[in-house]
């Protein structure tokens, strides 16, 4: 048989060689079990179909006929895989369709988008400096996706109210709403579980006996703990406002499905650029903390010295998933604030300004009747021997009342007005 025709056995496949002119052949790597990408096109006219929220369906942008997408529900909040970072490398890699990565030069935010999409600015800071690519098929895929439910005009719905409701707010406020740039983005998070082992011990002060017979002394103690951790959510993200992503929370993990790219069809999607030992280590860190809260709440009411306390952890299990979320940001006069609305339930948490006249004309009108009572016993000059005077009054009720405005304030601020 001549070199010419030579041909390797089946299941064998060339491989980079050492040696100039020597063709080397080893087995072929196993198929890659990932489905060809779906088509995330009308399967009636061809035009582009995006996912509907809340139908699990993609509906096309033509003749606006739906296409059911094959939902599974998984679990979670149980987690998927073991915590190992070998782990890691047996992941899918991908997006499971064709995808391009925008990145924003202005605040360095960078998502995902269906490679035919075309975006003009950055979600988050609204920046026009933005850079495409093919998007990395390295990426690692998520395991989950909780889809949205909420729809962008119904986000727009409940921000408009948002903005229409609350105190000191400046007139003209709910108009900034023609202002807004909204737009619907899974966001990543790690989720993990565990069972946290907490072995402590401690001395605790005993008294027995009566009288002339009365001891007091210290006794050993000790004790284990075990609590389980479940659905414990760690943002993949480390570049938005803490204040307003924490009050997102909770998701309805129950609802979540696996990873499909459909799901993504129409959103914009953001991969980790916290890594998973670093997350991980920050749910540790949180467990520690209720770990020995728990232990603490055994010897509660009793004298107790030299606490210390052992933490071990089993069966730590992790999972990445995306969760929905509207990224919005609107402006007023010559500021803009961020707003945020959870895709399956329409919270809204952002920040609004707050005129601090309306708060100052409040505060005069509640305050009057303390200022009123102390300028009157100023004038009488006069004190009752068995009761408070009239400007003591005054005082008292001042006081009450400007303890009520702070707090009034501290939570308009808390519901929406910037730090």
């Amino acid at each position: 048989m001549s070199a010419s025709s030579w041909r390797p056995p089946d299941g064998f496949v060339e491989v980079d060689s050492a040696l100039a002119g020597i063709s080397v052949y080893a087995p072929a790597p196993p198929p890659d079990d990932v489905a060809p990408p779906p088509d995330l096109r009308c399967e009636r006219c061809g035009a582009p179909a995006a996912y509907a929220p809340g139908e699990h369906a993609l509906v096309c942008s033509a003749c606006a006929s739906k296409s059911t997408i094959g939902a599974t529900n998984v679990s979670v909040e149980e987690g998927k895989a073991e915590f190992r970072v070998a782990t890691l490398d047996e992941m899918k890699r991908g997006w499971g369709a064709s995808r391009t990565e925008v990145h924003c030069e202005g605040c360095g935010a960078t998502v995902v988008v269906e490679a035919r999409a075309q975006v003009t600015e950055c979600s988050f800071c609204l920046s026009t400096h933005i850079v495409a690519q093919g998007a990395s098929q390295e990426q690692l895929r998520p395991s989950s996706v909780l889809p949205f439910v909420v729809d962008e005009a119904g986000a727009r719905e409940v921000i408009s109210g948002w903005l229409r409701e609350g105190k000191y707010q400046p007139v003209g406020l709910p108009r900034a709403i023609q202002s807004l740039h909204l737009q619907g983005v899974y966001l990543p998070w790690w989720v993990f579980g565990s069972t946290i082992r907490v072995q402590w011990h401690c001395e605790v002060k005993v008294t027995r006996g009566s009288g002339d017979n009365r001891q007091t002394y210290w006794e050993p103690r000790s004790g284990t703990e075990r609590i389980g951790v479940s659905g414990d959510l760690e943002p993949a993200v480390n570049d938005l406002d803490e204040r307003l992503v924490d009050q997102l929370y909770p998701f309805p993990l129950a609802q979540a499905v696996d990873f499909a790219p459909e799901y993504m069809a129409g959103f914009q999607t953001r991969g980790p650029t916290v890594n998973l030992p670093v997350a991980f280590a920050r749910a540790r860190h949180r467990w520690r903390d209720q770990a020995h809260a728990a232990a603490q709440s055994k010897l509660a009411g009793q004298s107790h010295r030299n606490f210390t306390s052992e933490i071990t952890y089993e069966g730590e299990r992790w999972q990445y998933v995306l969760l929905p979320v509207y990224i919005g940001r609107y402006r007023f006069k010559d500021d803009w604030f961020d707003v945020m609305v959870h895709g399956t339930d329409a919270r809204v948490v952002g920040h609004k300004p707050l005129d601090a006249r309306a708060f100052q004309k409040r505060a005069a009108l509640l305050l009057a009747p303390g200022a009123a009572l102390w300028t009157a016993g100023q004038i009488l000059q006069e004190g009752f021997s068995r009761h408070t005077s009239l400007s003591t009054w005054g005082l008292i009720v001042s006081a009450g009342v400007g303890l009520y405005l702070y707090l009034d304030w501290q939570q308009a601020k808390k519901a929406g007005g910037p730090s």
